[in-house]
């Protein structure tokens, strides 16, 4: 068997007046030099895909809410996978909540920023304090394997890993795919759905009033458009967002939405299309679900007259920057009349069409304060609740 030499040092000599290495006798790739750079390559590779794959597991959730019992987010699809048992190494929040006696959800990591601090986490935490929870006893069938418990040390982690997505506002972020479509009377999907308004908060409540249809919204500050997105946009949130400054975008998945980009909600327990487009404190049967883009169905008509102006005309406005768009016109009121014996709802004045234009302002910006206050309590406020309180 041949066998490499053993690695010899180069010696120096006089070439032209200059210093030179002379390689006659070297042999560099000798078995130990090979051995160590092959090892240094391969722990290299694998420090690589540990950082990637930490990194992909600290941006993937599933969630699930209740708004009557519970909102639960956990890194794995269903029951049958046991990543419950894989608790934070450090002692903190787990993103738990539970209705309490006034039915509001608490115990996540926004409690610890009130007076009386203290969040869920699992029976296997690395918190000291952790005591079992009384909600176990109280809701049937909860999305988690471990056994509830609760914490105080837990508010005082240096960092909460509560970035679970479904966030109300996102400043210069645009949310991008998922968009709802108009459909035409012969069911072809047309142009994008948008409605010119004058506020971010305003697109929030288009989105809102679509529940089971929408499922995010996007704003663009500059040109005053709001786009709307189908509940399939409720899933792979991280994955669908660009860092835009003139945008303003949210979320409103009243159901479960997951995190992880690229993907859908295939797999995902109770997380199907059909749950996503429930509506809300509705039955499950007719009427309760909604279709995935928008149609002209259920909105009120509008008789229009040939050779008539536009009355749903947008109308030019200066935005504060100086800019000129188009608005929608404020929407006026139908009024009933007999049209060959029927009676139909026709728009006289105005515009009727609530796809052409808004409702008139309440008044006041309702949009809420967006402020999130990292600090967490000191702990002076701590105390125990009965047992009939949050835990």
């Amino acid at each position: 068997m041949r066998i490499k030499p053993t690695c010899a040092k180069p010696s120096t000599e006089k070439v032209n007046g200059k210093d030179l290495l002379d390689h006659t006798h070297t042999i560099y790739l000798c078995p130990q030099k090979i051995f160590f750079v092959n090892m240094a390559k391969v722990c290299l590779l694998l420090g690589l895909m540990l950082v990637c794959a930490v990194f992909a597991k600290h941006d993937e959730w599933y969630c699930k809410k209740d708004s009557d019992k519970f909102q639960i987010c956990r890194k794995c699809k269903t029951l049958e996978e046991d990543c419950d048992y894989e608790a934070p190494d450090d002692c903190k929040c787990e993103n738990m909540r539970f209705a309490n006696t006034d039915y509001k959800l608490v115990g996540g990591p926004e409690t610890c920023q009130t007076d009386d601090p203290f969040c869920y986490v699992s029976e296997d935490s690395n918190c000291g304090d952790s005591e079992y929870s009384s909600v176990n006893d109280r809701f049937n069938r909860i999305w988690f394997n471990p056994e509830i418990y609760y914490s105080y040390e837990a508010c005082d982690a240096d960092s909460q890993d509560d970035d679970v997505g479904n966030e109300e506002f996102l400043d210069s972020t645009k949310i991008i795919g998922d968009r709802v479509q108009e459909v035409s009377d012969n069911g072809i999907l047309g142009d994008d759905l948008f409605f010119w308004l004058d506020e971010d908060y305003e697109c929030q409540d288009e989105c809102k009033s679509r529940p089971g249809l929408c499922g995010a919204w996007s704003f663009d500050n500059a040109e005053g458009k709001c786009y709307l997105h189908t509940v399939d946009g409720c899933c792979g949130q991280f994955g669908k967002q660009e860092a835009n400054s003139d945008w303003i975008s949210g979320y409103v998945c009243p159901h479960c939405w997951s995190t992880k980009g690229n993907t859908d909600c295939t797999g995902f327990t109770d997380c199907t299309i059909k749950k996503r487009a429930v509506i809300p404190k509705t039955a499950h049967g007719a009427g309760g679900k909604s279709p995935l883009h928008a149609t002209s169905s259920g909105s009120v008509t509008v008789q229009s007259v040939p050779g008539g102006e536009d009355k749903c005309k947008c109308i030019p406005k200066r935005t504060k920057r100086g800019r000129f768009r188009c608005i929608k016109p404020t929407c006026a009121k139908p009024s009933t009349e007999k049209v060959n014996g029927k009676d139909m709802q026709v728009c006289p004045e105005g515009c009727c069409d609530k796809r052409k234009c808004r409702k008139a302002k309440k008044g006041g910006n309702r949009r809420p304060n967006r402020n999130r206050n990292r600090n967490r309590n000191s702990g002076s406020n701590r105390g125990r609740r009965s047992f009939f309180g949050y835990y």
